[in-house]
């Protein structure tokens, strides 16, 4: 006698004469149908894992101890048999791999024991990938899937600076240069709404030391014409005239004397 059920479940399993419909002794028996092996023509990944996405990370790294936030994209994989039943135990070969040739993204699936494997993908680098998942050998349905690393906050000791207005600018014009962000893994990203920027300009050594020099000849200067004036007023002219005269010459105002 062969028969097959394609659900899992509990059941009465009723053995009868045909045509009599006399119960053979000990039916019904109490059957029990459990889920096959794990097959990769009926299992794939969980509609609400897709698509693929995460925050770049070490695979060590399961939280930043910044934001408290999981690095990496994870995904919680329930096996099916080859019926579309859930598998209730674990020992299924799962493994998972991304096309990237450098290496960079590490793949690892987990056997959680209950037909249902943990997948984690993690990588300090961001970018598109694509991972395969196989179940002894073979491809999952729906597979390979679009794997996308996005990268992290900006850190400020990684940002760059560049452009021409950092170092030149012709007066009255507008001076441009370029801010690029990157996180603590070196990759490319946005400010954020959080991180602001602001720009002082000061005069630099030089210009400060050249302006100090100028004002110390102004100074002399004015010290050189105090010194011939105050030699003009001890000659002791009587004339009024002559000594407001020196007294212009001396100190840039003959107009007004």
């Amino acid at each position: 006698v062969h028969y097959s059920i394609a659900r899992c479940g509990a059941y009465k399993l009723h053995v009868a004469l045909r045509h009599e419909s006399v119960e053979l002794p000990g039916s019904p028996f109490a059957l029990t149908v459990t889920a096959g092996p794990a097959s990769a023509v009926a299992t794939t990944l969980p509609a609400d894992a897709l698509p693929l996405t995460g925050e770049v990370g070490p695979e060590k790294d399961g939280q930043t101890s910044r934001q408290h936030k999981q690095t990496g994209c994870h995904c919680v994989m329930r096996a099916l048999d080859r019926m579309g039943n859930q598998c209730q135990v674990g020992g299924a070969s799962v493994v998972t791999r991304c096309d990237d040739a450098h290496g960079r993204v590490t793949c690892n699936a987990v056997d959680l024991g209950d037909g249902r494997y943990h997948l984690k993908w993690s990588s300090t680098v961001s970018g598109v990938h694509r991972v395969s998942v196989t179940i002894d050998g073979e491809p999952i349905k729906g597979g390979p899937f679009i794997l996308h690393l996005t990268s992290g906050d900006p850190d400020v000791s990684k940002t760059e600076l560049s452009g021409s207005g950092l170092t030149k600018v012709v007066a009255g014009k507008p001076g441009i240069f370029n801010i690029l962000c990157r996180d603590r893994y070196g990759n490319a990203t946005p400010p954020g709404s959080s991180l602001r920027f602001e720009l002082s300009l000061l005069p630099a050594p030089e210009a400060v030391l050249q302006s100090t020099k100028m004002l110390d000849k102004s100074l002399m200067s004015r010290r050189r014409q105090e010194s011939s004036l105050g030699t003009i007023l001890r000659t002791g002219r009587d004339d009024d005239v002559d000594v407001g005269l020196a007294l212009g010459a001396a100190t840039g105002l003959a107009s007004q004397a």
